[in-house]
């Protein structure tokens, strides 16, 4: 395979959030920057195969709102109606959320490749030199020569751990960091990772055959339980579960996202099958996200460790 050599002032891995502010900002600064993307879609967690709408400062506070770049972001996304109207308004998987936040890179000088790759860091000393990035729709090779930084958003940090960052998962003791709700020893533990699905209301009945295999249903969060839309409700998004805690997000993505997937077969089966009949019976499950939504993943160690004491005394 021939591999293809360009230059550039910082790399960033991953179109989540996170790697779209880090790119823009970067980019603000008169850097030339490639934002390298594996999958078709920006977005991350947020993105349209996903659907977690970024709703942090306002989620829970009516005065409160995200600023900055993520704050301009998002008012453009609201003046262009990129926004499914559901129930709660949290989640959203308008294709034109994908098209606002490709809009806001391009606009800054950000250069974007989707389907991209990022496999393997080219080390010089401890400082890495280049990244060898695989274009997974053309079958090609790119080595992308950084002259000041590169910048790892992707989540699970892969180039940063084969780079020879430290990093650890799990939970710590209580003896480690001083946390009064850490556990007495420390274990891999980590926050469950969720698939998002969609239901909506039809004209007429719907019925409901899970897939062979579903398993029993366990209660889960509290939609799996109880289903009363209200009168003029027609769009609802549906996570039932959190799963894969116990497991390691990353080797194991693939098999906690089936686990998730028979999770949201298992509930919307006990919605309408068993305990919400009525209410349910002219709404139907029709999509289902592609992406398995990580909480927790690799923690890479900086200059200081924030614990949760810090968080409870303001520090």
């Amino acid at each position: 395979m021939e591999i293809v050599t360009v230059q550039t002032d910082v790399l960033v891995i991953g179109a989540g959030l996170a790697g779209i502010c880090a790119a823009t900002a970067a980019a603000g600064e008169g850097c030339r920057v490639i934002l390298t993307e594996k999958t078709q879609v920006l977005g991350g967690n947020s993105g349209p195969d996903a659907g977690v709408h970024p709703s942090g400062a306002h989620r829970f506070h009516t005065f409160a709102a995200e600023t900055g770049i993520i704050g301009q972001i998002t008012e453009t996304a609201a003046w262009r109606l990129a926004k499914n109207d559901s129930v709660w308004h949290h989640y959203n998987t308008s294709p034109l959320w994908d098209s606002v936040l490709d809009s806001a890179l391009r606009e800054a000088g950000v250069t974007v490749w989707r389907n991209h790759f990022a496999h393997e860091p080219e080390m010089d000393g401890s400082r890495i030199a280049a990244v060898r990035v695989i274009d997974t729709g053309a079958y090609r090779e790119r080595q992308v020569l950084v002259k000041t930084a590169v910048i790892d958003a992707s989540g699970d940090g892969n180039i940063s751990a084969l780079a020879g960052a430290p990093f650890v998962t799990g939970r710590e003791s209580r003896g480690e960091t001083g946390e009064r709700l850490a556990p007495e020893q420390p274990d891999s533990d980590t926050l469950g990772s969720s698939v998002v699905a969609m239901v909506r209301k039809t004209n007429g009945r719907v019925e409901f055959i899970a897939p062979p295999g579903t398993p029993p249903f366990h209660p889960g969060y509290w939609e799996t339980a109880v289903f009363k839309p209200g009168e003029n409700d027609t769009l609802a998004y549906f996570f039932p579960s959190e799963t894969g805690g116990e497991r390691d997000t990353v080797a194991d993505e693939a098999e906690i996202y089936q686990k998730s997937l028979a999770q949201v077969y298992s509930a919307w089966n006990h919605i309408k099958n068993i305990s919400c009949k009525e209410e349910a019976k002219n709404w139907e499950l029709f999509w289902i996200g592609s992406r398995l939504c990580k909480r927790e993943s690799r923690r890479f160690l900086g200059d200081y460790f924030l614990t949760e004491t810090d968080v409870e005394a303001g520090t």
